[in-house]
């Protein structure tokens, strides 16, 4: 998070300049509500209805559910944890893999469902859990976080590179000075 700071703060200058013309906001106030925005990444109902759709995960089936349930709750019970403190969703994938995300979000593939016994799959989801445990999640999403006004900003430079090319591709092939312009 360190490192992404510096980047962050020229980025959110640049996404600040429009919001300060048009509604007066000083710096500081646009800055902090970027910050405290990453705050509703850490709410269930936020990972559950937008992160984990973002991801291509969803709710488990009824089915995956009868999976998912008798792997899961001895995890939760040995770390003394309440059964609502973490949203499971499964991303339908052909990859034996699992990841811990957000707050809460601890996310399986559909193939780790069917290929892994109970035993295993319940290694797996503590070996996520661990991961929120240990608050890794928490910084990683800080600096996802951090870093979205960054990337939003190279999208825009590289589509602008894109169109620019393609204009000068159009219009002055023939000519080198308006290229090396374009």
């Amino acid at each position: 998070m360190v490192a992404v700071a510096p980047v962050w703060l020229l980025a959110i200058a640049v996404w600040w300049l429009p919001f300060r013309w048009a509604f007066g906001v000083p710096f500081q106030w646009f800055a902090l509500g970027h910050l405290a925005a990453v705050v509703l990444l850490f709410l269930r109902p936020v990972q559950a209805w937008v992160l984990a759709p973002l991801l291509g995960a969803r709710r488990p089936t009824h089915e995956e559910k009868v999976v998912l349930g008798p792997a899961w709750r001895p995890v939760l019970q040995v770390n003394d944890l309440p059964q609502r403190r973490y949203v499971l969703a499964v991303l339908p994938s052909n990859e034996l893999n699992a990841f811990a995300c957000g707050g809460h979000l601890v996310v399986v593939t559909s193939y780790a469902l069917d290929a892994l016994p109970r035993d295993e799959l319940s290694g797996v989801l503590a070996h996520e859990l661990s991961h929120h445990l240990g608050f890794h999640t928490t910084a990683l999403t800080f600096g996802q976080w951090l870093s979205v006004p960054v990337l939003a900003l190279a999208r825009i430079g590289f589509f602008l590179q894109n169109v620019a090319s393609a204009a000068t591709d159009a219009f002055a092939r023939q000519s080198t000075a308006i290229t090396a312009v374009g």
